[in-house]
């Protein structure tokens, strides 16, 4: 499981050794990318020693994906994680959009447990 920063960490982690399933919570396709949005005026490309570049690593993950996101994410946006959703297999990664949720706010909502919970549940069944 990652959040934020360390969802790209765990992309990357899973990668690399198999996992029973893999929950990222706030994701991003590319440390790269949420710089240039934060920081438009910026050469980002130059400036990232690691662009913890999670859409190169999805396509190795063979788990099931699970992927909370925030509606009005501003730092991490949605159109990342649906961009990085589309990098795993297809079917393969499952989204929830909490709604009415910001990127640090986004623990704070109901919605947000019960799909961890429910997430939580599938993948002990499995």
């Amino acid at each position: 499981m990652g959040r934020s920063l360390g969802s790209g960490i765990a992309v990357y982690a899973a990668s690399q050794t198999p996992v029973e399933a893999l929950i990222l919570v706030t994701p991003y396709f590319s440390l790269e990318d949420v710089a240039a949005n934060q920081y438009p005026y910026l050469p980002a490309r130059f400036l990232l020693r690691d662009k913890y570049a999670s859409y190169q690593y999805a396509p190795a993950i063979k788990a099931p994906v699970y992927m909370l996101v925030a509606e009005w994410d501003q730092l991490t946006p949605m159109e990342g994680s649906v961009a990085l959703q589309r990098k795993f297999a297809p079917g393969q990664a499952q989204m929830v959009v909490v709604k009415q949720a910001w990127h640090n706010g986004i623990s704070n909502k109901p919605e947000y447990t019960a799909a961890l919970s429910e997430i939580w549940k599938t993948i002990n069944q499995r």
